[in-house]
């Protein structure tokens, strides 16, 4: 099998696919990097296209990255009410663990 050559795939997919950390690290670092040639070549309409579009797109995906932030609070949240729960599962199994030594001696096998 040949090997592909690398420019031919999505090297940002490739580099983030797994981490959406990663993505938003670079996506602020790339959209700082547009706006730094932007400013320091005003007089090059490229720079502020490039930026312009990619900007645009920076904001909606900072907008999707703080909502799935904020989710994973909620999930933070719904993890203690399952702790909460087994801990007084524990409780409870103590409980009947007590009432039924009162019918069954602990080292039978019933």
């Amino acid at each position: 099998m040949a090997s592909k050559w690398a420019y031919s795939e999505n090297q940002w997919r490739n580099k983030t696919k797994r981490s959406i950390r990663n993505k938003m690290k670079l996506s602020v670092h790339h959209d700082g990097k547009l706006k730094k040639a932007m400013d320091d070549n005003p007089l090059d309409t490229d720079y502020a296209f490039m930026y312009n579009r990619y900007h645009a797109k920076h904001l909606l995906f900072i907008t999707a990255y703080n909502t799935w932030v904020a989710a994973d609070g909620v999930q933070t949240g719904e993890t203690m009410t399952l702790m909460q729960l087994l801990a007084a599962l524990k409780v409870l199994v103590n409980a009947w663990i007590a009432t039924s030594l009162t019918f069954y001696i602990k080292t039978t096998p019933r």
